[in-house]
């Protein structure tokens, strides 16, 4: 099978079995706990489906092109976070909305929310998809003559995703919390902001991308196996 149809396919499963993590830690961001797990559903499935098919078809051809994982990421998250930015904060606004009863959200328009936060997202997961997919390739390279391709896509994914996420959260958590309305901009997250508080939520996101990304790379070797 086509390796894009199928990253489409495995990325759209493990969505939607790790959506109520991803609700979870938005909400948490407020110190509440969600009613509704699955609010803002369909506009995330449309999100993974137009930003997966963007990024993984930029991604295998540059990986044909036998350009680096690092290169091939680089270019594929610059296509993909232009899609990505608009329909996550309209994603965000539904999780906050259906979760959040009472909390004074800061008056920004769509403009000011996808401007505030595109540059970041793209400064973001440049270098994270880099160090994410540098890790996979070669995990998936030295596993994958003793294990089986699902084994090989679990481990490797989690692996990759443990350490990227890890390393890079705090930037995630503030472009959450711009996205929501919580904040106006990513520089007054970190303003008089303690360690604490800016990792709010860290095991909850972590959970749920690690599970996301096992789930989700597990099924895409099974499907399309990249050897």
């Amino acid at each position: 099978m086509n390796r894009v149809f199928a990253a489409l396919i495995a990325s759209s499963i493990s969505s939607i079995i790790t959506y109520p993590l991803d609700t979870l830690f938005v909400v948490k961001q407020f110190n509440e706990n969600p009613t509704n797990y699955y609010s803002g559903l369909k506009i995330d499935l449309l999100c993974t489906c137009a930003t997966t098919g963007v990024f993984f078809r930029t991604y295998e051809t540059c990986f044909q092109n036998n350009l680096s994982p690092a290169i091939a990421s680089t270019f594929s998250t610059l296509a993909s976070t232009t899609v990505h930015v608009p329909l996550n904060i309209l994603k965000r606004n539904s999780q906050t909305k259906k979760n959040v009863q009472k909390f004074d959200f800061r008056r920004a328009s769509f403009f000011d929310k996808f401007k505030n936060i595109y540059f970041i997202t793209c400064a973001k997961k440049i270098p994270k998809n880099i160090l994410k997919y540098s890790i996979y390739e070669n995990s998936l390279k030295i596993l994958w003559i003793y294990f089986d391709p699902v084994v090989c896509g679990a481990f490797s994914s989690l692996l990759a995703s443990f350490i990227s996420n890890t390393v890079m959260f705090p930037v995630e958590t503030a472009i959450v919390k711009v996205s929501c309305g919580i904040n106006n901009n990513i520089f007054e997250v970190y303003r008089d902001k303690h360690i604490k508080e800016i990792y709010n939520g860290f095991l909850v996101y972590l959970l749920y991308s690690v599970t996301a990304n096992v789930i989700g790379h597990s099924i895409l070797e099974f499907i399309s196996p990249r050897y």
